[in-house]
């Protein structure tokens, strides 16, 4: 009995794979094309695995009564229970960031009847089900790696939310994951995950040199303004410093004696 929820395209627990954005337009434009050379709504299919990370057999399976057109602009889809992995129902909002996919969907459901499936291929309206060799030829007119696979869009999906600003909770909703660490196994690749805390450290380092530069100009002001070259010992105190948060400076050298001062000293015993 085949599987409802990953007849095509299943995806191997380690896979990594990914699609990068500068590739999202040609992928599209390839599957654009087949699509209407074999009648198979295929750029539809990939762009709404692309935008909300659903699988294949989620999507595949959608009826016309999901799909809720509210204005030229604004559209809804849901997803019913029975239909999901994780046998959880979800809704997910199309808008302006979306436009193109809006528009797909309505010309798929037109003429067709609440019950009707959206993604059929055809003029007899059969069911979209694999699509394998279209995917790989649409891949390939791409330059996407054929190696990819529908279910990557899921992984795309999570790290483009991610890298919005959009946070973990609510991804794991609209892609549907039930348990943190499933999300982290397919979004924790995203280049800026990390990339607010990463970007302290370049604030770090502005106050470090300026910590620096206040110390430099503080050391020559007590010199009577006079530009000096730091000996080692002044650098190393300065690092000292730096280190303990201290704000002060190193007191100035001694003044340099003669060599028959410090003969001097040596006869007579001073210490």
């Amino acid at each position: 009995m085949p599987n409802p929820h990953g007849a095509t395209f299943n995806s191997h627990p380690h896979r990594t794979g990914t699609l990068e954005f500068d590739k999202h337009d040609d992928l599209a434009e390839a599957h654009r094309t087949l699509g209407d050379r074999w009648h198979v709504p295929l750029e539809a299919v990939f762009e709404t695995a692309y935008t909300f990370g659903w699988r294949h057999g989620e999507i595949t399976p959608l009826k016309v009564r999901q799909f809720r057109d509210v204005s030229p602009t604004e559209a809804w889809l849901h997803l019913d229970a029975d239909t999901t992995k994780n046998m959880e129902a979800r809704v997910v909002s199309l808008g302006s960031w979306c436009v193109r996919l809006i528009a797909m969907l309505r010309e798929l459901v037109k003429g067709k009847q609440p019950d009707d499936l959206i993604f059929t291929r055809g003029l007899n309206h059969r069911p979209v089900q694999r699509f394998d060799k279209l995917w790989r030829r649409g891949c390939r007119m791409a330059g996407v790696n054929e190696s990819l696979l529908v279910h990557d869009l899921r992984r795309t999906a999570a790290q483009r939310m991610l890298d919005a600003g959009i946070q973990a909770p609510r991804i794991m909703q609209i892609c549907g994951w039930k348990t943190m660490s499933t999300f982290l196994r397919y979004a924790m690749t995203g280049r800026n995950v990390l990339r607010p805390e990463l970007e302290k450290l370049v604030e770090f380092e502005r106050k470090q040199r300026q910590g620096r530069q206040e110390l430099v100009k503080q050391k020559r002001m007590e010199n009577g303004g006079q530009t000096r070259a730091l000996t080692g010992k002044d650098k190393l105190y300065l690092s000292h410093s730096r280190r303990k948060g201290m704000q002060s400076v190193a007191p100035s050298s001694p003044p340099a004696t003669s060599g028959r001062s410090r003969k001097t000293e040596k006869i007579t015993g001073s210490q």
